[in-house]
């Protein structure tokens, strides 16, 4: 739980980055680790270009974390001066998480896996959950914290009181005060997952294939409907709806991933997990379950805020019979590599494919998804990037904005 603890601490508080490094804390670790390394592998004769490689490395990511230093003071004081709303994905707590039934069965199976998780939830709690919605939380959840980080007693009933909490909570959704209402989607801890089936290949049976996950049960989204009406939301009002997986993605790579990748993915499980086919589309069930839940809401306007590793985009689209405009806006980190790797090269592939033949559009279940393009002819943008949507009496304005708070070629009005 420290571990996690130290990983909020040492991203939000500027202090003890510069405490490491007027002590030389951080700075000193290369000649701490370098020596040890060189020991153990002295066997193997480590060659001198690999040690300047890895001091290379090292000196990159030293710099990395300089300038990170250098920038954080302005974003604590952006956090502490405006209201602040957040919800955990899978990199809170380990990579991904819960991804498939197989995966979370192996976990939760595992004395040790039930807690890191746990330690992962603890944490989560205190540092970004707890100010969300205090009053979601009771007193006897409070208490069964603090209960065990008192003492940290694994072989105790405060142990077991800690785990079970935390592992039984079903909400860790909420409905941000905002006007309009703003429904933060908990996309992780109440999946549903479809039935294995398997699958024969070198005439044996693959039986740990990879499934797409629901994001939401159907008692996900019961409990996330009567608490959006208790908080006075009414059908046809305008509604915000926040997911960390998009709903959908650009049209071709949604085709290449969902009719070649997807089918590969069920005779080896790791395909889906390096392609994170984690998407409402690639669940037809949940997909049409999303729709199905905004059809009965009825809203007069839906906006779906949602984030994605490498990758900006946004589109509008009429769906429930074409009754209701959505809106989705996909941003990605402020900082973070785009596009790197096998994945990354096939995903760039499909998008100077899809830049070329110039589609802008297209159909899925009988809908028309018209993308919003940037200024440049593209579909997504790249560059590091957050989202900014600006509501007025009359008017929601969008934009994505650099690491520097520029606008990037673009404004979608609504």
């Amino acid at each position: 739980m420290g571990e996690y603890a130290a990983m909020y601490l040492i991203n939000w508080n500027p202090e003890l980055l510069k405490m490491g490094f007027d002590q030389n804390k951080i700075g000193a670790i290369m000649e701490r680790f370098l020596p040890e390394k060189m020991r153990r592998d002295s066997e193997k004769k480590l060659k001198k270009n690999e040690i300047e490689q890895f001091q290379r490395e090292y000196n990159k990511q030293l710099n990395l974390i300089k300038e990170f230093k250098i920038t954080l003071p302005k974003v604590r004081r952006l956090l502490a001066n405006i209201p602040t709303y957040m919800i955990f994905d899978d990199h809170d707590i380990t990579d991904d998480w819960n991804i498939t039934e197989s995966w979370k069965a192996k976990v939760m199976s595992s004395s040790l896996g039930k807690h890191v998780i746990a330690n992962g939830l603890t944490t989560y709690w205190a540092f970004q959950g707890w100010g969300n919605d205090p009053n979601r939380f009771n007193d006897s959840f409070i208490q069964k914290i603090t209960n065990y980080t008192t003492d940290y007693q694994i072989k105790s009933s405060n142990y077991q009181e800690w785990m079970n909490s935390l592992f039984d909570f079903k909400q860790w959704f909420y409905i941000a005060p905002t006007n309009p209402k703003t429904v933060i989607l908990d996309t992780r801890t109440q999946r549903s997952y479809p039935k294995t089936k398997a699958h024969l290949l070198n005439y044996g049976f693959i039986d740990n294939q990879f499934q797409a996950p629901n994001l939401l049960s159907d008692e996900g989204w019961n409990l996330v409907s009567s608490h959006l009406l208790a908080n006075g939301w009414s059908e046809g009002s305008p509604l915000i709806i926040v997911s960390a997986a998009p709903l959908l993605g650009i049209g071709l790579i949604d085709t290449f991933l969902s009719e070649v990748i997807q089918p590969l993915s069920q005779f080896n499980s790791s395909i889906g997990t390096t392609f994170d086919l984690e998407w409402w589309k690639f669940n037809e069930r949940g997909y049409e379950g999303l729709q199905e839940k905004l059809g009965l809401w009825n809203p007069s306007t839906c906006i779906i805020l949602s984030g994605d590793a490498h990758m900006a985009f946004s589109y509008q689209a009429k769906i429930v019979d074409e009754t209701i405009p959505l809106y989705q806006f996909t941003s990605s980190p402020i900082k973070n590599v785009t596009f790197d790797g096998l994945r990354g090269a096939i995903m760039k592939s499909a998008l100077i494919l899809n830049e070329y033949i110039g589609n802008h559009s297209f159909r899925i279940q009988n809908k028309q998804i018209e993308y919003n393009v940037f200024e440049n002819g593209s579909l997504i943008e790249t560059v590091n990037n957050i989202g900014f949507l600006k509501f007025t009496e009359n008017e929601w304005n969008h934009t994505y904005l650099n690491s520097n708070g520029i606008p990037i070629n673009r404004k979608d009005r609504i």
